[in-house]
């Protein structure tokens, strides 16, 4: 990348202007952007009911419904859960540090890692999600699988703890341009 670090402007005040402008924007369109998706979202979805409901779940089959098919295909394969945290194991909410899951959803995770290995996956860094999971038989993969680790209690399918960061040999690059 011929283009990295990128080059300093000359005059300075006029660079930081720039950037003051840009991130007011930023912060401005963000602002409503957020709104916009509140205006539009709805706060819960209404279900549908009677040959509504029929026609989707025709046309939506549950894979419960298939579940010995689906065992049949994985014979001999080796089956991994990869399960996202945030509005899957713990509901949205306005502020991600109560994203909390329940007592309730940790044990099936637990019952499901007895099983199969098991990852949670997410844009947090992994040291958050593990300290909202805590769970010790669990893959964790942070900042969008750019830092994995694996479990540090073995389970019943016997995997080392294990440690994989795929963007340390980016550091010194980011650590300059973020300079």
């Amino acid at each position: 990348f011929a283009s990295f670090p990128p080059r300093r402007a000359r005059d300075c005040r006029k660079a930081s202007l720039g950037r003051m402008d840009l991130a007011t924007s930023a912060v401005v369109m963000a602002g409503s952007l957020l709104d916009s998706m509140k205006a539009s979202s709805p706060r819960h979805a209404m279900s549908p009911t009677g040959a509504d409901q029929e026609e989707w779940i025709e046309n939506h089959p549950s894979a419960l419904e298939w579940f010995e098919g689906v065992l049949a295909a994985a014979e001999g394969k080796q089956i991994v859960m990869f399960l996202d945290y945030d509005g899957t194991l713990s509901p949205i909410v306005e502020d991600p540090d109560r994203a909390v899951m329940t007592e309730e959803m940790r044990e099936a995770v637990r019952g499901v890692a007895q099983h199969f290995p098991t990852a949670i996956v997410s844009g947090r860094c992994r040291d958050k999600v593990f300290n909202f999971v805590k769970l010790e038989e669990l893959y964790y993969a942070g900042s969008h699988g750019m830092d994995i680790k694996g479990p540090t209690k073995v389970s019943n399918h016997k995997a080392d703890e294990v440690l994989c960061q795929p963007a340390t040999k980016f550091l010194p690059v980011i650590q300059k341009v973020g300079v």
